[in-house]
């Protein structure tokens, strides 16, 4: 008994000499002043793609943009990050099967040698109950992985997929209330004041529309 009374004692006093954490009301906390955000944008493929290719400011379209006038937007932010891009490839015809890609560009800046290590994903399905699928995630130590500016028109993301596809976009962003944000491309028909996300056109005349009720244009 007496010893368990010594270590409730000892216990006591230990107490007695804990820190106590500065009283906030002495001094303002440190915070951090740009949050980093996560964002899922859903869109739709508008017809097969084989090989084809997002670029910098076409992904960041898709994030979003404020309408300032009928044909002028600002991008959300200046820079973005795709923590991770999955794609859904449905069968239109029995027996006649349907394959997705995904792969992050070799050589995103044009400058005739792959940025980083070739990461690639694909799926194929001859069945209507189950498209093909799947997801790419970029190398933590990849270019992929690094944040993309706004205005970059290096090559990103390369998509293979069948009319009708589903792509998921997981971003990461930062709303930049300190600078200047980017002006978008030319819009049409928008009203001032609201959020839009730009259709992306790819070269073979795809088009990638985030799906409804989201503002498209």
């Amino acid at each position: 008994m007496k010893k368990n009374n010594k270590q409730k004692k000892s216990k006591k006093r230990g107490l007695q000499y804990k820190a106590h954490p500065r009283a906030i009301y002495l001094a303002p906390p440190t915070y951090v002043q740009q949050l980093t955000r996560s964002w899922k944008i859903r869109c739709q493929v508008s017809a097969a793609c084989i090989g084809q290719v997002l670029n910098g400011t076409q992904l960041c379209g898709l994030l979003g943009v404020f309408a300032q006038t009928a044909l002028l937007g600002n991008f959300i932010g200046n820079q973005f990050r795709l923590k991770r891009t999955c794609i859904w490839g449905p069968v239109a015809t029995a027996g006649t099967p349907v394959s997705v890609e995904l792969k992050y560009a070799d050589d995103p800046a044009g400058i005739l040698y792959p940025a980083s290590a070739v990461n690639a994903v694909g799926d194929s399905s001859v069945s209507f109950d189950r498209p093909a699928y799947c997801c790419l995630i970029p190398n933590k130590n990849s270019y992929a992985n690094l944040w993309t500016n706004c205005l970059s028109t290096a090559n990103v993301l390369v998509i293979t997929c069948p009319a009708g596809a589903i792509i998921d976009f997981d971003f990461q962003f930062l709303i930049d209330d300190i600078g200047n944000t980017n002006t978008a491309r030319a819009l049409v028909g928008a009203t001032p004041g609201l959020f839009y996300h730009l259709i992306a056109t790819l070269s073979g005349a795809q088009l990638i529309t985030p799906v409804s009720p989201l503002n498209s244009v």
